[in-house]
C-alpha cells in the first residue's frame, strides 16, 4: 500500500472515529418543567370538576444522559367531593400547556399545549398534546403515549385516572424520550480538527 493510500485510510479512520465519538461524549441534559391550565373549568394552576381537583406537579430539576426515558412531571387528581366524586368529566375547551426550561448543555425554553377532555375509549380524562416533541438547542424531548385508548396519531397522549373516594388521589406521569444531536459548534470543531490533519498528510506524502 502506497503512502498516499495510507494517508487516505488514516484520514477516513480518524474521521469515522471522531464522528462516532460525538454521541458518546454527549453531555447531561438538565431541565425543569412547569404547567398551566386554561379555559373551561380551569384556572391557571388547577381545574375543578365533578368533585375533583386536577393539578400539575412539575420537575424542579432533573439531569439525564441521553438517550433516556424520563419523567416531565405528573397530573395529580384528587377527589374532594363528599361523600364521593362523580364521573371523571371535564368541561370542553380546557387546555394544558407544558413548559420545559433547559439549563444544560444549552439554555432555552419550549412549550407544548393540548386539550383536556374525556377519552371514551379508556373511560378516563386525557391530555392530548398538539405536538409529539419539542426541541431546545440540540436536545429533543419526544413525548411518549401513556395509557391505552389514546389515538395513534396523538403522540404523547396521557390518560388521567383518579379514585372516586373522598380524599383519594392519583398520579399520571408524562413520559418522554430525551435524545441529542450534535450542535453546529460541535460539528465545526470536529471539522477543524480534520482539516488540521491535511498538512500532516501532505508532509507524509512528500517524504
Amino acid at each position: 500500500m502506497g503512502v498516499r493510500q495510507l494517508v487516505r485510510t488514516a484520514l477516513i479512520g480518524a474521521s469515522a472515529l471522531g464522528l462516532a465519538s460525538i454521541p458518546a461524549a454527549a453531555q447531561n441534559v438538565t431541565f425543569s418543567t412547569s404547567g398551566t391550565f386554561s379555559g373551561g373549568s380551569c384556572g391557571a394552576t388547577l381545574c375543578s370538576f365533578s368533585g375533583y381537583v386536577l393539578q400539575w406537579s412539575g420537575v424542579s430539576q432533573a439531569s439525564w444522559t441521553p438517550p433516556a426515558d424520563v419523567s416531565l412531571g405528573s397530573f395529580v387528581v384528587t377527589c374532594w367531593g363528599w361523600p364521593n366524586c362523580g364521573s371523571e368529566n371535564i368541561l370542553a375547551g380546557s387546555t394544558f400547556t407544558l413548559t420545559i426550561s433547559q439549563s444544560g448543555p444549552s439554555s432555552g425554553q419550549s412549550s407544548v399545549s393540548g386539550s383536556l377532555g374525556w377519552n371514551s375509549s379508556s373511560g378516563l380524562l386525557s391530555w392530548t398534546p398538539n405536538a409529539g416533541s419539542v426541541t431546545i438547542g440540540g436536545v429533543t424531548y419526544g413525548l411518549t403515549e401513556d395509557g391505552t385508548g389514546c389515538p395513534a396519531s396523538n403522540q404523547g397522549c396521557v390518560n388521567i385516572g383518579a379514585s372516586t373516594e373522598y380524599g383519594g388521589s392519583s398520579l399520571s406521569i408524562v413520559h418522554d424520550d430525551v435524545t441529542t444531536t450534535p450542535e453546529p459548534a460541535t460539528v465545526a470543531l470536529m471539522a477543524t480538527g480534520l482539516v488540521g490533519l491535511v498538512p500532516l498528510a501532505r508532509r507524509r506524502r512528500r517524504k
